[in-house]
């Protein structure tokens, strides 16, 4: 019954990390807020649809794209290529 409990443990501990704002690395270099200056963000997975695609039914075509959002003012920053979480 311990190691269920630390197991349950470990296993909380390790989600509410992946949904933890981080500090991200894009192109070799830190990113940070172009508005605010902050360099902590959420990470955010996100098709971008054209009004085409879906009218045509060809959502399934477009790629996805990440957003970095801010932690501080909730600035989008995009990118093409997924940056990189840094190591705190």
């Amino acid at each position: 019954m311990k190691n269920l409990g630390r197991a349950l443990k470990a296993g909380v501990e390790g989600f509410a990390k992946a949904f933890k704002p981080a500090r991200f690395v894009a192109g070799g270099i830190s990113v940070s807020c172009l508005h605010c200056k902050g360099d902590l963000f959420r990470d955010q997975e996100t098709l971008l649809n054209t009004s085409t695609s879906l009218f045509l039914d060809l959502g399934w075509t477009e790629k996805s794209r990440t957003a970095l959002i801010c932690e501080r003012c909730g600035f989008i920053h995009w990118f093409a290529r997924k940056p990189m979480k840094e190591d705190v």
